[in-house]
């Protein structure tokens, strides 16, 4: 698997808790990346993609520096005509001597955000509103403001753009849960209240609904501001294993930061 992983790696450490993350090579072959957590395989959240370059950026949460994390890949490609699919199950384990200490980063404000989707050109809330989750969160880093919140039915809501600079724009994909079919979802923000367009593009299978159409988005007044310190380390390694029938073997090395 060392090939699908690229460096380097970052270890964010936030009030205690620890999130490694890293970006995986041929995002299509390589659908799914789950790591255990309180004993069960859960995907890691994706935290931006680029279909161009096929790639993706994905985040987890490490309980224990010190303990072997298991974790699942999911692979789909085709040979000759013949499709494989497959799951390799896999350990992590964090080299800790490789870690070093890159800084901490600017304070983050974080302050909850309401805000309301309406029908392009009214006042009246729109359909698309109850497939948003309340509050938003105003986020203020490096001088700028973001707004982020969440999307349900994120499978069905398959494009989503904001007025940025007079211009729809996609919005940043934060994270995602597959599971819950949920993503967090970014853009930035002169000032808040505002009112912006937006757009939305909906397809939905199951109920042979494929639509776009255009909204507002009401931003109100944020509140319950507060500060989220947050520290970057660069990890330089992590080693895996590959369970066997009798014993574990050392398969390989994954090297994610060159110097």
């Amino acid at each position: 698997m060392a090939q699908y992983l690229m460096s380097p790696a970052t270890l964010t450490v936030t009030k205690g808790q620890y999130e490694a993350s890293f970006t995986i090579k041929d995002s299509t072959t390589v659908t799914e990346f789950k790591t255990e957590q309180n004993g069960t395989l859960t995907d890691a959240d994706i935290v931006s993609e680029d279909k161009t370059a096929n790639t993706r950026i994905v985040k987890f949460k490490v309980a224990d520096l010190d303990a072997i994390l298991n974790a699942q890949v999911h692979v789909s490609t085709s040979f000759q005509g013949t499709v494989y699919e497959m799951d390799h199950k896999i350990r992590l384990q964090f080299d800790k001597s490789s870690i070093t200490e890159t800084g901490t980063s600017p304070s983050v404000t974080s302050s909850n955000l309401n805000f309301t989707l309406l029908k392009d050109g009214t006042d009246e809330k729109s359909m698309m509103d109850g497939y948003t989750e309340k509050p938003g969160t105003l986020v203020e880093r490096s001088g700028k403001k973001y707004v982020q919140f969440t999307l349900k039915n994120s499978k069905q809501i398959d494009g989503f753009k904001v007025e940025q600079k007079g211009v729809l724009a996609d919005v940043t994909t934060v994270s995602e849960d597959k599971t819950a079919n949920t993503r967090v979802v970014e853009f930035e923000v002169k000032e808040v209240p505002a009112k912006l367009n937006a757009w939305v593009s909906i397809n939905w299978p199951e109920l042979n609904y494929v639509q776009t159409y255009n909204v507002d988005l009401q931003l109100s007044s944020a509140t319950s501001s507060g500060l989220v310190p947050m520290e970057r380390i660069r990890l330089s390694s992590i080693r895996f294993m590959q369970p066997r029938k009798k014993h574990l073997r050392w398969q390989d090395t994954w090297c994610l930061l060159q110097h």
